[in-house]
């Protein structure tokens, strides 16, 4: 069972990493997009067409492509106010199961947003209003990095539930002063 989760996790880490390039690299591309689109119509008052549309796709792959990173880092936003009063050993548990609950919740959100993507594949016309690129593309690409951020919350709920059950027993072998 822990090779398998080594494996699983190694593989993912590689994952994960590709998902940052991407979405670094998105992220540049959109703020150079809106750097020359603003020199373009103060300087030369000649905006670039569609920029705001490219500018809010690039958006949701920066969002959706970098929280399988941020999450395996364990970067995301957490308030701690009262999970700092526990035990490392519940606290991880807490926040392992809370893991699972977001895995769960990223799961259907990746099945919804994809069954959204395959609907409007049929649907004809369904574009961007001015540079005209199909809707479903997005969604596809949303869905993919729901499914990812769900796997990379389920492997750090396994991580923290491990951790948690570590720091149970260094603290029982301290109380029972064997250390």
């Amino acid at each position: 069972m822990k090779k398998a989760y080594h494996l699983i996790n190694k593989t993912f880490e590689k994952i994960s990493k590709v998902c940052l390039m991407i979405s670094a690299a998105v992220l540049f591309l959109v703020v150079a997009l809106i750097f020359v689109d603003v020199a373009m119509r103060y300087i030369f008052s000649h905006p670039i067409k569609g920029q705001q549309e490219l500018a809010e796709l690039g958006t949701v792959l920066v969002v959706y492509f970098g929280l399988p990173f941020a999450t395996r880092i364990r970067s995301h936003v957490r308030v701690e106010p009262l999970t700092g009063m526990f035990p490392a050993s519940v606290r991880n548990v807490l926040y392992g199961v809370l893991d699972f609950v977001i895995t769960a919740f990223m799961a259907v959100m990746a099945v919804m947003v994809f069954r959204q993507a395959v609907n409007l594949t049929a649907t004809p016309g369904n574009a961007t209003l001015i540079l005209r690129i199909p809707n479903f593309y997005i969604y596809f690409a949303t869905a993919l990095g729901a499914v990812l951020s769900a796997v990379e919350f389920l492997l750090d709920g396994i991580r923290y539930i491990m951790e948690g059950v570590q720091a149970a027993g260094k603290a029982k072998l301290v109380e029972g002063g064997e250390v």
